[in-house]
């Protein structure tokens, strides 16, 4: 019953039922109190979402509210009988356009330097609201709600209501591929472009998403005071705002809640004690917690950690077959790869044709430049020379996300896997949404991988592998790289992958490269090998006489053999 509390969030939503409950038998003055929490969770949800669904440090989002209350007071003067629900989405969908654009510098910015330009947008929306007037404030208009949300205390109930729902449309986009996306960008935006997620748009569509919650929240404040001025939204609100979303951890409900009765509620509470004039000391205390959120996320590593719990170890157990459909096995070819950087030559002329339907490997010693080759195939990195074609079809022009899209995976050396996703969450992001129910279970069973609402981040690193390869074959991939998929794995882990690749062609339909430096998994899984030292093919062909070749000894097994 915890588990699916803290998976789907409902803790806030069932606090907002019972305070909805509560909401007739507390004073007016604590109703009024109680709906300021509420629209100030809402700010925090935006938070939430960029921040620690996404990744994103966006200081800006009191001005968005700004803008949803601007638009809100414009139609209730300019359109006094437009319904109230369509006032409020009309201003999110108001902010939502506005933070489309803004959005745009997510795309190369990132950390404090982002916080930067988000704030100095705050500030430039501040000095414009406090230089034009909002709608009607000249003849002295307010904001009038219908005679059914006259009184405080039925306001109140309808920011609950809008407030569970847009809780439970995170969680639900969240279940599926279009919100995962934002915690594989925010994880590892190579990582997400090898799942097929376009990383910009999924930046764009939260920090867009979160403009339109914001608005929506502007619209809420304006309807609950009849009347706003730019004092309402003050850039110094915003970095409080987003200490304490950070601090409260906002993804869900439950701590954006807790954040916004932080907000009104602290300084309450320090005048009944009779620290009155120390109400502000809560600002300072969420200053400093705010440059703590600021330099974790601006080292890369998320502010909201993965469900906490106990490590699980998968049971060893060999894949097995299952109904899926396979895919057509694909052919890589390279043609004169050629990559610098400055002086130094990565890859010199490389050129080499994957045998459909067959596992390959690729050897050679550190420094040969093996994961520059993978790399440029998949995208990552241009090479100035050279063309890369799958299946005929020339890839050179495509972005990383398209070339997976086109049907070439990878993994990579150090895992990948988002810790905050479930084994299903990750393994459908990683699909793309095309499999249906049956045929991810079946992928699961095959290579073994756990189940039952597990999150990545509670499992073994062996049993990770299996489930980032499980992803990339979820797509039905053409062609599947796999970047030293047993690094860090025991003996019986490593046995147990090397029954898996073995497998792939039969079971999945896709050809396999295996980029690794364990000669026993390369020589009990490969059917064909290719030898790189110092960016340069010096030997291919079957596994055995390769490995026997004298200068591929000399180059890379020395002397021991």
């Amino acid at each position: 019953m915890l588990n699916v509390l803290r998976q789907y969030g409902l803790g806030g939503d069932i606090a907002l039922v019972i305070l909805a409950l509560a909401s007739w038998l507390i004073p007016p003055y604590y109703v009024f109190t109680l709906t300021s929490a509420i629209l100030t969770a809402l700010l925090c949800l935006s938070i939430g979402l960029t921040a620690e669904r996404a990744g994103i440090i966006s200081l800006c989002q009191l001005a968005f509210a700004g803008i949803g209350a601007w638009v809100a007071m414009w139609l209730c003067v300019h359109i006094p009988a437009c319904p109230i629900v369509v006032d409020m989405l009309a201003a999110g969908a108001g902010t939502a356009a506005v933070a489309l654009l803004v959005s745009l510098p997510t795309l190369r910015v990132r950390g404090i330097n982002l916080a930067i330009i988000t704030l100095a947008l705050a500030l430039a929306v501040n000095v414009v609201l406090t230089h034009t007037d909002f709608p009607g404030m000249m003849e002295g208009l307010s904001f009038e709600r219908p005679g059914w949300l006259s009184s405080d205390r039925a306001f109140l109930v309808f920011c609950i209501v809008v407030a569970v729902i847009i809780s439970r449309a995170l969680v639900w986009l969240e279940q599926r591929p279009f919100g995962a996306a934002w915690f594989a960008a925010r994880y590892s935006e190579r990582a997400a472009a090898a799942l097929g997620t376009n990383v910009s748009h999924s930046k764009i569509s939260a920090f867009t998403l979160g403009g339109f919650i914001a608005g929506i929240a502007g619209a809420l404040l304006t309807m609950q005071l009849g009347s706003v001025t730019a004092h309402n939204f003050e850039p110094y609100g915003s970095l409080v705002l987003f200490a304490l979303a950070v601090l409260a951890r906002s993804r869900f409900l439950t701590g954006a809640l807790v954040a916004g009765l932080l907000t009104w509620f602290t300084p309450q509470v320090l005048t009944w004690m009779g620290l009155g004039e120390w109400k502000d000391i809560g600002d300072l205390l969420f200053a400093v917690g705010a440059i703590h959120a600021l330099s974790r996320q601006d080292r890369g590593r998320p502010v909201a950690s993965a469900q906490p719990g106990p490590l699980i170890v998968a049971a060893t157990a060999p894949v097995t077959d299952g109904e899926l459909t396979r895919s057509s096995a694909g052919t890589l070819e390279v043609h004169n790869l050629t990559l610098r950087y400055g002086a130094v030559v990565a890859l010199s002329n490389v050129s080499f044709k994957l045998s459909p339907g067959k596992v390959t490997g690729l050897v050679g010693p550190n420094g040969a430049g093996k994961s520059s080759l993978v790399d440029v195939v998949s995208g990552f990195v241009r090479s100035q020379e050279g063309s890369i074609c799958l299946d005929g079809v020339a890839l050179d022009a495509l972005r990383p996300h398209d070339r997976a899209s086109t049907g070439l995976r990878r993994t990579f050396q150090q895992g990948r896997a988002v810790p905050e996703l479930t084994v299903r969450q990750y393994v459908r992001l990683a699909s793309g949404g095309r499999l249906v129910e049956a045929e991810l279970d079946a992928i699961l069973q095959m290579l073994a991988c756990p189940d039952d609402g597990i999150f990545i981040g509670s499992v073994d690193v062996g049993t990770r592998r299996l489930i980032e390869i499980a992803g990339a074959l979820s797509a039905r991939p053409h062609v599947l790289l796999l970047d030293e998929p047993a690094a860090g794995m025991s003996t019986l882990e490593s046995d147990n992958l090397a029954r898996v690749i073995q497998r792939l062609p039969r079971l999945f339909g896709c050809t396999v490269l295996l980029i690794e430096h364990d000669l026993n998994l390369i020589r009990n899984v490969c059917s064909e090998l290719l030898v790189l030292e110092f960016g340069k093919i010096i030997a291919a062909g079957p596994v055995e006489e390769t490995l026997a070749q004298p200068h591929v000894i000399e180059a890379y097994v020395g002397a021991s053999t």
